[in-house]
């Protein structure tokens, strides 16, 4: 069962996590998302990424800003300790 305690600890996001999240909901960056899929740990699943242009070559840049988690995944929350998932319940 999920404590207050294990709440406050999800919630000790810091600074940089925050403005990654920030990005999918500022208009500035609406048209340099992309919902792409992806592999981790050679299983399948989706990403929303940050669109690019290397100004040199031309290539697109995609930078993951998150990953849809898998039943494979471990979660863990800031101190190490497993974290329940909703199928926990």
């Amino acid at each position: 069962m999920t404590t207050i305690a294990d709440i406050e600890r999800m919630k000790s996001i810091q600074e940089p996590e925050r403005a990654t999240f920030s990005c999918l909901f500022e208009e500035e960056y609406a048209d340099r998302l992309a919902l792409v899929r992806c592999y981790l740990d050679n299983v399948p699943t989706a990403a929303v990424c940050l669109v690019d242009r290397d100004e040199t070559s031309g290539d697109y840049i995609l930078s993951p800003l998150y990953v849809q988690i898998t039943d494979q995944m471990d979660l863990k929350g800031p101190d190490g300790d497993p974290m329940p998932r909703m199928t926990d319940h």
